[in-house]
């Protein structure tokens, strides 16, 4: 590009004179090699020396043909230089041009006093520089005038001068000096005139410019403001932040680094991540994941790492890098999280899932399931098994009397003993006894379970354990005692509820016998194994209540005229300790024979008016059974009360279900039940009904919504002719006492249609759909 400028400038018919050296004495390179690159296009060889005293030497050794030089230049300036070459009478012959800013008369003067043989200002055209050169070294006379004397005295603003030039050369200097003057007069005037004509033009792009400049300023002011924005949230940020340079070394840090880690700014910045790691495993593993960083591999992961302390602690982290507009690497950005909470309270849920806090032995759930895994894998290898169900002798009192870390003391004591006896009993090390199962099942009772015992055996490891908890000292003030049952597999039972509820039976014989004792089961223990089975499940009921594991399953309710569903019953359902969901049939009878059915009515009812209110859909009404057991409890008719009230306007969305054997026990306490609920906008419905045909006689007493046909009617519907019979019959009955019917138990098409034609209202069943957690997974046929 340079050469093209400068070739463009050089007139095409000039004497050159190819190979000839010129030196040009120039202190600025970029001047100098502008220079060079005019006299090459020209023909010419160039050589440049930087300043006054190597411009001498490479005269005296190379005598160039022509000399340009610069004026101001350090040490020797060019007036000197071309004073040492005219003095020289080896040198004086080389013209020199003094090429120059200085355009002051003072400056012309001293350069024709030193010599020279032109004069030639900055900027300088190259055409007048090459023809210059061109007239120099040819050594033309033609325009000059000869030298007739060796000096002229000349007066300048008052001062008088004498110059030592002969007359010739002075005039030539000078008319070279009016020559050069003419030219940049007439480049000056059409430069001006240029210039006018350019200025409107850039006064137009000035203008465009500045207000580019001004976009350009309001971009960096919003990126300066989204800069600033990012820094606060780096440097409030609630995840560790660090930036290494392209080589791994860390440059900045954020706040929370320094908190998490315990190291300051100062202490890390220059140094590797893995260079603050001690542990030598802990370090080699971080190095290798910054080798791949380092290699433009992104890592993301978990790491362990350690504070300034020593201490570990775990981070989720993610590691970029960072690229200038180039894409080239400049460096890389790490952001942690803290993960280590986390970490440990993922850990103990885990290890709450499988074992006790208190004794570190399997829990209930645990042992059930591993107990289940062991007998299910073992009806292929045939092994026998023995299973002890322990009970610490009044537990409850030792609670009541010494407090609850005594109690605790005491649970620890016996797993301790446990423990120790799987290790050491010889019957418990045996190969046949297999892996033992330890577990504490509930509040004061543990499970031992191993292989490979006959009777005896089971009996010899049951007395161990209750020789070895009578002999703890320690644990308690008092003498401490246990009881023990234990059921052989399979002797027994092949499955692990029957091997469980026959150790239980056996357990509360030896505590009929008198406790601190052992006792295997026996034929005649039967009768207390069924009262011992009802009792378990007694305390299963109230620790589900307890631990709030009953739960609402909905069922969907079609409207018969419209095919919609927009009504669901509500039924209960119980989740055991191993979180397997329980049907009513498995609980309800057991809960009603000792009178805790209305603690299951109660937290059903209530999680139900909750569930409503997270989904105020208009139109959805529910229906909720209540237990007759519940229709003269006067606390459990208050906590009605009290949640209807709260639920206002909502009251009318729900609908309450008593049975109809229920309700004809006592019709007056019914009635008043049902009446104080409906005051207060909400209906109710006779579930059941149809049981016994003299209930149609209290069915004007009770201002019921909805009659549920019972399913017995239902069933066979399209093939029993007596079952349509007494279907439509309470159909018509129900529709002149304006009550809506529901029919339960649908499970075919045929049976739905024939509903449609008898004018039943709803229908629910398994053809319907069926019961589930939520409404969306029992949507059937709507």
């Amino acid at each position: 590009m340079l050469e093209e400028t400068i070739s463009d400038k050089i007139p095409p018919k000039l004497a050159y004179h190819p190979g000839t050296e010129i030196l040009i004495i120039e202190d600025s390179a970029v001047q100098a090699e502008v220079l060079k690159k005019t006299l090459s296009l020209a023909g010419y060889e160039a050589a440049v020396a930087r300043d006054g005293f190597h411009a001498l030497e490479m005269i005296r050794q190379r005598r160039p043909a022509l000399v340009i030089s610069d004026i101001a230049m350090p040490l020797i300036d060019g007036y000197e230089v071309c004073r040492a070459i005219k003095k020289d009478e080896g040198l004086r012959d080389i013209p020199v041009i003094l090429l120059t800013v200085f355009i002051e008369k003072n400056h012309v003067i001293k350069g024709l006093d030193s010599g020279a043989d032109e004069y030639i200002t900055k900027p300088y055209d190259p055409d007048l520089l090459l023809s210059t050169i061109s007239r120099l070294l040819s050594g033309t006379d033609e325009g000059r005038i000869t030298e007739t004397s060796r000096g002229l005295e000349v007066e300048i603003d008052g001062k008088r001068h004498i110059i030592s030039a002969g007359r010739g050369a002075i005039m030539e200097l000078l008319l070279s000096t009016y020559e050069n003057a003419m030219r940049q007069y007439r480049k000056l005037f059409e430069a001006e005139y240029a210039l006018q004509s350019l200025n409107e033009t850039l006064e137009e792009k000035v203008r465009q410019r500045t207000a580019e400049l001004q976009a350009e300023i309001n971009e960096r002011k919003r990126a300066e403001q989204e800069v600033r924005k990012l820094s606060t949230i780096i440097e409030q940020s609630a995840n560790i932040v660090f930036v290494t340079d392209a080589g791994g070394l860390i440059r900045f840090v954020n706040p929370m680094f320094e908190k998490v880690t315990g190291y300051k700014g100062s202490e890390v910045i220059g140094r590797t991540p893995w260079d603050l790691q001690t542990d030598p495993d802990l370090r080699e593993d971080l190095r290798n994941i910054w080798k791949g960083v380092l290699e433009g591999k992104p890592w993301s992961g978990v790491l362990k790492k350690e504070k300034k302390g020593g201490q570990e602690y775990w981070v989720e982290s993610v590691i970029t890098p960072l690229k200038n507009e180039s894409d080239e690497t400049t460096g890389y950005l790490a952001i942690q999280e803290d993960i280590t909470e986390k970490r440990q309270s993922s850990a103990r849920i885990k290890y709450l899932a499988q074992y006790d806090p208190v004794t570190g032995l399997l829990n209930r759930a645990r042992f059930l399931s591993r107990l289940e895994e062991t007998l299910s894998c073992n009806r292929v290898e045939g092994r026998a098994y023995s299973l002890l169900v322990a009970n610490i002798d009044g537990f409850k009192l030792i609670n009541d009397s010494y407090g609850h870390n005594t109690g605790d003391e005491a649970l620890k004591s016996v797993a301790r003993l446990l423990l120790t006896l799987s290790e050491n009993n010889p019957r418990l090390r045996s190969d046949c006894a297999g892996e033992v199962l330890l577990s504490r099942l509930s509040a004061d009772e543990f499970a031992v379970f191993f292989g490979c015992a006959a009777r005896d055996e089971a009996v010899a490891v049951a007395e161990a354990v209750r020789a070895g908890v009578e002999s703890i000292s320690s644990a308690t003030p008092e003498r401490m005692t246990i009881s023990i049952g234990g059921a052989l597999y399979p002797e027994h039972s092949e499955d692990s509820m029957g091997l469980l509820t026959k150790a239980d039976a056996a357990l509360y014989r030896a505590k009929t016998l008198g406790r601190n004792r052992c006792h295997i089961f026996e034929p005649e223990d039967r009768d207390l194994e069924n009262m011992q089975s009802r009792l378990s499940w007694k305390n299963r009921i109230v620790s589900a209540i307890e631990d709030g594991r009953f739960l609402p399953w909905f069922q969907p309710i079609m409207d018969l005229k419209s095919n919609t569903v927009n009504h669901f019953e509500v039924l209960a359902r119980m989740q055991d300790e191993t979180g397997e969901i329980l049907p009513p049939s498995r609980f309800i009878e057991i809960a009603e024979t000792f009178g805790i059915i209305k603690h299951i009515d109660r937290m059903i009812i209530d999680k139900a008016f909750r569930f409503r209110d997270l989904r105020p859909v208009d139109g959805m009404t529910f229906s909720m059974n209540i237990s007759g057991k519940n229709l003269g409890d006067s606390d459990f008719l208050s906590f009605l009360k009290g949640r209807i009230a709260g639920a206002g306007e909502m009251a009318k969305h729900f609908i309450f279900e008593i049975t109809e054997t229920a309700a004809v026990k006592d019709v007056d306490m019914a009635v008043r039940f049902i009446n104080t609920l409906k005051e207060m906008g909400c209906k109710f419905s006779l579930d059941d009904f149809g049981v016994g045909f003299s209930s149609f006689t209290y069915l004007k007493m009770m201002d019921v919504d909805f009659l549920k046909i019972d399913g017995s009617f239902i069933k066979k519907l399209d093939t029993d002719h007596k079952d349509r019979l007494f279907v439509r019959t309470i159909v018509d009955v129900a529709r002149e006492l304006k009550i809506r019917t529901v029919a339960e138990f649908v499970e075919r098409a045929e049976t739905l249609e024939i509903l449609r034609e008898y004018g039943v209202d709803y229908a629910q069943g398994y053809y319907i759909g069926r019961p589930g957690p939520g409404l969306e997974n029992v949507a059937g046929r709507a």
